[in-house]
């Protein structure tokens, strides 16, 4: 039974918690409510792509327009939750949330109520995930949402001042920045002319591959990892896809490798990464082998690494292999998420002396030559692959004629280590032309490979080189490397030198052609662009670089992760623009990094701090500064009013000019913009001195402005700020500092200002608030009352401001018991229609109930109704406050005289309380009152008379109206509930459908019982589950349905031998009294309760299912059979599963086996005798004559009934169809002799027969039918 909750947890007559946003209890769900309301107002017309923007429309789409329900919120505001969801979104990492719920869903205080909601988590999570990639590839506009604005277009808006053509003119040029990426696809790269094989290092690397499916190669510059790569290459008889990342960098190479793979095999470039990598990878065959050469430096924090793992991961399940090169090891970390035994990691050796001696023959030199030769340049390269290289280079110079000793001196650096200074001895050593080393250095300006005709650029450049294109030929090998058949590199060693010899002039004259020479392309993809950038800033051209970015960033707001990927904030983030640079661009950059990075939620502080002193100089110069300040202003809203506001006001004139420029411009609508600015500034005031600054911007604003404030659809969600903040505030203070007649003036103080402003619903707020105040905090209803009466009749002519005015004493007055008082205020509040944003309106209809229910019970029930009709078609109701809703119309049903009605309402608050469900004290008292009103409703329907005492001991308090409303206090709510109090009333559900013979609705509750137990570690009354058992046979979760009752029969032994958590149990004394006053008997023997209670029902089950078709019963027997699978291992007594599997056999022949079925009944000795014999009785009567089956089931339906007789469940709907279906089916099947009387007498009978006695009923309309001649004790057990 549901233990009644204390008379002190459900006292009325207390005041009711009414506004919505204290109903919400989570910020997410203050959040949500707050965009709802714009969402449904439709001043939220678009959405944002960031990703909180997007988060929020995922759960508005979720709940509002798919309805589902509100308690997924409960795990998506946990921040773990979010944090890796947007990992997984952003970061293309599949594993990552997985990872993160399923190693912290027992450990993480935060993840743990996860346990406690009864939805299925990962449906919940996929289903979250499809909607927000659907939402997210449709948020191509660049905006900011700030959580309670009104303002979502502003920022987007500042963006479209941002007149990229007219950039294009300034500069001279005719430049577009694409989204689309136009890499050429990577191809291998040529295998050099002077190598070692290097058989047996590949013949053993291609062993790791039987047991490792990447191999990693690590080493420093120039030590032919990539040449070895090729060689691998050549071996491979699969697929072979090579992709260059020589010049990307930790946050750009994964792009690199999509657009490479989709070129390869010829897919699409898509902007969501799961799409993407599941397209490629469907064209990839098993066993490939994927050369990742050059792969940078790996950062484990970065989104590019989580996405890498996740590439990695596919590659892993795909069985297709991969081979990397790099100069760097890979991180430790990268072993947390990768199997070790799936990398091998190798760091690559240098040559050994057969190596150089192969290198030296490669050069044309005789056996004997290179024989001489090799020990000695193997030991002054310590067989470093380039220095080898470049010994073997100046001994062609020479004809290979020079002595040891000589050799010696001339290469005598340390080669083993990192190459530095000696690169240059070499150069110089190898290249004594001066002109052609001056090339060499100028190619050292080049970012990445190059072009035979970008050569030609930089030879072209004062001084000019003269025969260039031969000075460059003459120089591949060494310095310069071909990495494909139209384009070369640098070589890593001579990348060392960088521009050693050049000039400043001349770096920068190079630099700047370069950059120009891109710009030339006129289409730029992101990572022309970055080239561009860095080209000019090189050149000290800080103009170039700035427009360049200018058009980077404004094209990245339309899709920023790519962007970010590759280090768009690379360029002046947390650094100061160039003061030669433009001003005009100085504002276009920082205003469009503060708006992208605002989609990141990055720290923006030093960028806002940047633009305000660019802005200061910027203005004193005379340039238009209207785009940055609106930005500022938006900023600013939501933390700091008066400076939004200044930065609004500042720059009026100058959004006056913009829009006589920009007025005709499509989306841009600065006069909107500046209404919602106005009101977006309240959202963060919190003390008289930004109230008093609010005021006075608004009065220096035309009477035309003015009255578009008024007439704002923004002015309710507004009014409401000014208050709640200061309230909250004052809240927050100690008791002790708290002064609630200080905050009555400051809310006097704004009614003044609103009123001479004409402001009428923040003067009915601010007399609202005063009411509130009076009458909650300071128990002065009186004054409250006079301060209503003084004002209300001022503004009748506004129905809202007067609706809550009227609301507000008449329910305070009312929660002082002063009925009579309150009955005018609350008539004329409860006939006045307002917007449904004002949920007040929802308490004024249950108000009016109580007040009028006290005469008239079905006026009651009338407002009851409306009530429960507001909060349902209610958006911005609460899924708590829409439970006591439910609950209050319940009552009011009962209340009215249909108990039965009444329990069918509050089944469905009590099912939006169980999906909206969170742990929290609010949630708590309701699941009790829940109980409380169902178990004294469900004793007067079984016993017709209520319960007289509480668990407590004191009287049990009779359900009336406003229970579910009344105030509580928290230390007695968690004092007296329990995590099992949601079973415990999920059960009472249970029991009232079962006696209202509502199969479905038992069914669901049954279900809902298994649901909530499986959130618990450990359910103190898992007995109770029994009642559950037969829902899952009626589904034929057959299985599902034994493993129940095993672990029910588990539990109560640990319940028995005290083998539970102990420490929960000491947290909740009043639980622990329930549990040790309670009989503990342990169940010794699984096989009683499991046949009884499950197998035999399981039977019946199945014996109805298909006993009027013999050939269905002899062919679906194996659905039992894979029963016995199940007992095999759980049965103590092997005997009985032996006899019955003995028994399955004979039926699935088909044939008639009853005599042998018998005889195996008769052949088993062991303590289920019984039990076998009522089952081969079961069996039997399916093959018999009507008469022979009727004795068979006269000789079992006694001691069904008795065993079964405390599951409603399994009598109902398990044992009374069985009969029911199994003679119905057979006497109309075969006719019955009677036929008139069986339609109009027998069957009419038996449906009027209370459930009870129903076998009973049937049983004596059977043996009348079959004219069967019962004995004195059949007819004394039929009687009824």
């Amino acid at each position: 039974m549901e233990p009644a909750t204390s008379k002190i947890l459900i006292t009325l007559g207390l005041k009711v918690v009414t506004p919505v946003l204290k109903l919400a209890k989570s910020k997410l769900e203050k959040d949500l409510f707050i965009y709802t309301i714009l969402r449904n107002k439709n001043i939220k017309t678009t959405v944002d792509s960031d990703f909180n923007s997007v988060y929020l429309e995922t759960l508005y789409q979720l709940i509002s327009v798919q309805e589902k329900s509100k308690k997924i919120i409960a795990l998506f505001e946990i921040d773990e939750v979010k944090k890796a969801l947007n990992e997984e979104v952003y970061k293309n990492n599949n594993w990552t949330f997985k990872v993160n719920l399923d190693s912290n869903l027992h450990t993480n205080p935060n993840l743990r109520q996860l346990k406690n909601i009864t939805i299925d988590l990962d449906k919940e999570i996929e289903d979250f995930k499809k909607v927000f990639k659907e939402i997210i590839n449709t948020t191509r506009e660049p905006k900011e949402v700030e959580q309670y604005e009104t303002i979502k277009k502003i920022k987007e808006e500042v963006s479209e001042l941002i007149d990229t053509k007219g950039l294009n003119t300034k500069f001279k040029t005719d430049v577009e920045i694409s989204n689309q990426i136009l890499f050429s696809k990577s191809e291998i790269q040529p295998l050099s002319e002077h190598i070692s094989k290097r058989d047996g290092l590949i013949d053993s690397l291609f062993e790791k591959y039987t047991t490792n499916g990447w191999i990693a190669i690590d080493g420093s510059i120039s030590t032919g990892k990539s040449q070895l790569s090729v060689l691998m290459s050549q071996k491979v008889s699969s697929n072979i896809f090579w992709i260059n990342l020589r010049e990307f960098t930790s946050t750009s190479f994964l792009i690199k490798i999509f657009t490479d793979l989709s070129a390869f095999v010829s897919v699409s470039s898509k902007n969501e990464l799961d799409s993407w990598l599941s397209a490629i990878f469907d064209k990839i065959e098993s066993g490939s082998l994927i050369v990742l050469d050059d792969l940078p430096k790996l950062d484990f924090r970065s989104q590019a690494f989580s996405r890498f793992i996740s590439f990695l991961k596919v590659c892993k399940e795909k069985n297709i292999l991969l081979l990397s090169t790099s100069n760097f090891e890979l991180p430790i970390q990268i072993k947390d998420y990768i199997n070790d035994g799936y990398i091998h990691s190798l760091k690559l050796p240098f040559l050994l002396v057969e190596d150089v001696y192969e290198v030296i023959l490669s050069y044309g030199v005789l056996p004997e030559k290179a024989d001489q030769y090799k020990t000695l340049v193997h030991s002054l390269s310590t067989g470093h692959p380039i220095i080898v290289k470049a010994i073997c280079e100046y001994l062609v110079q020479i004809n290979w004629e020079l002595s040891s000793d000589e050799l010696s001196v001339i290469f005598s650096g340390d080669y083993s280590l990192e190459l530095n200074e000696s690169t240059y001895d070499i150069l110089t050593k190898t290249v004594a032309d001066e002109t052609t080393r001056n090339l060499l250095y100028r190619l050292n300006v080049f970012i990445g490979s190059f072009t035979i005709d970008e050569v030609r650029l930089i030879g072209d450049c004062s001084p000019e080189i003269s025969n260039l294109i031969e000075r460059f030929n003459s120089s591949v090998g060494i310095w310069i490397q071909k990495r494909d058949s139209s384009r070369f590199e640098v070589s890593p060693l001579l990348k060392k030198l960088k521009t050693r010899d050049l000039s400043k002039s001349l770096e920068k004259q190079l630099n700047y052609t370069l950059g120009k020479n891109i710009l030339d392309k006129k289409s730029l993809n992101q990572f022309d662009a970055q080239k561009a950038i860095t080209y000019f800033i090189a050149a000290k051209s800080f103009n170039d670089a700035g427009f360049v970015l200018t058009l980077v960033l404004n094209e990245a707001l339309k899709n920023p992760v790519p962007y970010f990927e590759w280090g768009i904030n690379l360029y002046w983030y947390t650094t100061k623009l160039p003061d030669e640079m433009d001003l005009t661009l100085q504002l276009y950059i920082r205003t469009l990094q503060i708006t992208l990075n605002s989609k990141k939620d990055n720290n923006l502080s030093f960028l806002v701090d940047d633009l305000e002193n660019i802005c200061s100089v910027a203005s004193k110069k005379g340039i238009n500064v209207g785009p940055a300040y609106l930005l500022l202003s938006t900023h600013y809203s939501a933390i700091n009013s008066k400076k939004a506001l200044n930065f609004l006001m500042t720059g009026n004139d100058q959004y006056n000019a913009l829009i006589q420029t920009y007025g005709d411009k499509e989306g841009l609508k600065l006069e909107n913009n500046f209404e919602a600015m106005i009101w977006a500034a309240v959202v963060s005031i919190d003390s008289i001195e930004s109230i008093d600054h609010w005021f006075s911007t608004i009065s220096g604003l035309t009477e035309e402005q003015l009255q578009t404030i008024r007439d704002s659809e923004n002015i309710d969600f507004g009014s409401i700020f000014i208050f709640k903040n200061l309230r909250e505030k004052e809240e927050k203070k100690d008791e002790k500092d708290q002064n609630w007649f200080e905050l009555i003036d400051i809310f006097k103080h704004i009614q003044e200002q609103a009123k001479a402003l004409n402001l009428e619903l923040i003067n009915a707020n601010a007399i609202r608030y005063i009411i509130n105040i009076y009458s909650e905090r300071l128990d002065a209803i009186d004054d409250a009352l006079s301060y209503a009466k003084e004002f209300i009749d001022t503004i009748s002519d506004n129905k809202t401001a007067y609706f809550l005015i009227n609301d507000a004493i008449g329910r305070q007055l009312f929660y002082f018991n002063r009925i009579d008082e309150a009955t005018p205020y609350i008539a004329t509040a409860v006939d006045i229609e307002v917007d449904e944003f004002y949920t007040e309106k929802l308490d004024t209809y249950l108000v009016i109930s109580q007040i009028l229910g006290i005469k008239d019970s079905k006026i009651a029930l009338h407002y009851s109704s409306k009530a429960n009709e507001f909060a349902k078609e209610n958006e911005f109701t609460s899924d708590i406050l829409q439970a006591k809703v439910i609950g209050e119309l319940a009552t009011s049903y009962f209340l009215d005289g249909d108990m039965k009605n009444a329990i069918y309402k509050l089944e469905k608050g009590y099912q939006i309380l169980l999906d909206s469900y969170n742990v929290s004290p609010e949630f708590h008292v309701t699941i009790m009152r829940y109980g409380h009103v169902l178990n004294y409703w469900k004793e007067i329907y079984f016993k017709g008379k209520p319960p007289e005492k509480d668990m407590l001991g004191g009287d049990y308090e009779v359900p009336k109206r406003g229970m579910f409303l009344s105030h509580y206090k928290n230390d007695l709510v968690e004092e007296y509930y329990f995590a099992e109090r949601r079973f415990i009333v999920s059960l009472l559900f249970l029991n009232c459908f079962e006696a209202f013979g509502d199969l479905e609705l038992s069914k669901k509750w049954a279900n809902n019982n298994i649901l909530i137990s499986n959130s618990f570690d450990f359910n103190y009354f898992s007995l109770m589950l029994n009642y559950s058992i037969p829902y899952l046979i009626i589904d034929k979760k057959y299985v599902e349905a034994i493993n129940l009752q095993f672990r029910i029969i588990s539990d109560t032994n640990k319940l028995a031998e005290e083998d539970y958590d102990h420490e929960r149990l000491s947290k909740n004394e009043f639980l622990k009294s329930i549990i040790e006053d309670r009989p503990k008997q342990k169940i010794k023997e699984f096989d009683e309760p499991i046949i009884e209670h499950v197998f035999i029902p399981i039977l019946l089950n199945y014996v109805a299912s298909y006993s009027d078709d013999l050939k269905q019963f002899t062919d679906n027997i194996s659905e039992l059979s894979i029963i016995l699978d199940e007992l095999k291992s759980i049965f103590r007594d092997k005997a009985i599963v032996d006899s019955l599997e003995n028994i399955f056999n004979l039926i699935s022949t088909g044939e008639n086996k009853s005599q042998a079925i018998l005889e195996t009944s008769d052949n088993y000795k062991g303590d289920f005798e019984s039990a076998l014999k009522l089952i081969c009785y079961l069996f039997n009567a399916v093959y018999s004559e009507d008469l022979e089956a009727f004795k068979y089931h006269f000789a079992i339906v006694n001691r069904l009934t008795t065993v079964n007789n405390n599951s409603k469940g399994t009598f109902n709907f398990i044992i009374i169809p069985f009969f029911k279906n199994f003679w119905f089916n057979r006497i109309e099947k075969k006719g019955s002799q009677n036929k008139d009387f069986w339609d109009k007498k027998s069957k009419p009978y038996y449906e009027s027969v209370a459930s009870d006695n129903k076998v009973k009923c049937l049983f004596k309309i059977i043996s009348h039918h079959l004219d069967y001649e019962t004995t004195s004790k059949e007819d004394g057990w039929m009687d009824f």
